[in-house]
């Protein structure tokens, strides 16, 4: 494995990982529209073997394991122990037998050891914008489908169609001034870009039949839950590491003002998410 890769691993597996199962609800349920049109799109049908890249706590496998019924399997692949314990719990508790969490690194692994065009249909919510050479990545997820497989995942589209990122990403920076989040390095905006995405697909030998423009409105809580899921997001956390306790306290507040503005009647925070609901096959 690549120190890249490396430093993606001990970040899930080590850093983030126990964090994001703390707070399973808060995280999922701004992802959880997207994941469902991403799931309506796979269109998973009985019988089928489903891989599940990033599977993270198992929400999508455990969906896609009941679409695929008894006669099908459902392999999820994840970089993070403790989410998978967690997906693991989930499997058991809904008596899913036909799923299986494998904690690998679907850039570089074999996949489980199953073969080359194994996998009917090849899921993804959210999991594959953290690799290092997508192209790679994306070519190794290929070998293992077989030929006519689909491959369908949701991706972030670019940070300026995301105000819930990009507005508290500003209030920041008016305290800090670290570089952007990245369009191209590992991160949740590394796919926004359709036509690198496409150029990138097209390399690792998929045809790319759709990138399906998907707008959503997610409720985020008061302003300070808002602005606490902002910094405790991985961006924010990173950039916030050397900073003092007043910087973090400034912060803070700039960042629930910038969320404030988008309060409904409720005093709840909406705010829309855009992202792509990318369809291809082998």
């Amino acid at each position: 494995m690549d120190m890249a890769n490396e430093e993606q691993r001990r970040y899930w597996d080590e850093v983030r990982g126990q964090e994001w199962v703390d707070h399973a609800e808060r995280f999922e349920s701004l992802i959880a529209p997207f994941g469902a049109e991403m799931l309506r799109a796979a269109a998973m049908r009985p019988g089928e073997r489903v891989l599940d890249v990033g599977c993270g706590s198992g929400a999508s496998s455990l969906a896609a394991a009941l679409a695929s019924g008894t006669a099908g399997a459902v392999v999820g692949v994840d970089l993070s122990g403790p989410m998978l314990g967690l997906a693991r719990r989930r499997a058991e508790e809904a008596g899913a037998s036909n799923v299986q969490f494998v904690q690998a690194d679907a850039q570089e692994a074999d996949l489980v050891g199953l073969g080359d065009g194994v996998f009917d249909a090849v899921i993804s919510r959210f999991g594959v914008m953290f690799f290092d050479d997508p192209v790679a990545a994306f070519g190794n997820i290929a070998r293992a489908t077989r030929s006519g497989g689909r491959l369908t995942f949701c991706c972030w589209q670019p940070m300026a169609a995301n105000p819930w990122m990009a507005e508290p990403v500003a209030a920041l920076r008016t305290v800090l001034d670290p570089p952007w989040p990245s369009l191209t390095e590992p991160g949740p905006f590394s796919l926004g870009d359709a036509v690198r995405t496409t150029r990138l697909l097209t390399e690792a030998g998929w045809v790319v039949d759709e990138l399906a423009d998907v707008r959503r409105e997610a409720s985020f809580g008061t302003p300070a839950e808002a602005a606490s899921r902002f910094l405790h997001g991985d961006w924010a956390l990173r950039v916030l590491a050397d900073a003092t306790e007043g910087e973090r306290v400034e912060v803070a507040h700039l960042v629930e003002i910038a969320m404030a503005a988008h309060r409904d009647a409720d005093g709840v925070v909406r705010t829309q998410g855009a992202a792509w609901v990318v369809r291809g096959h082998r």
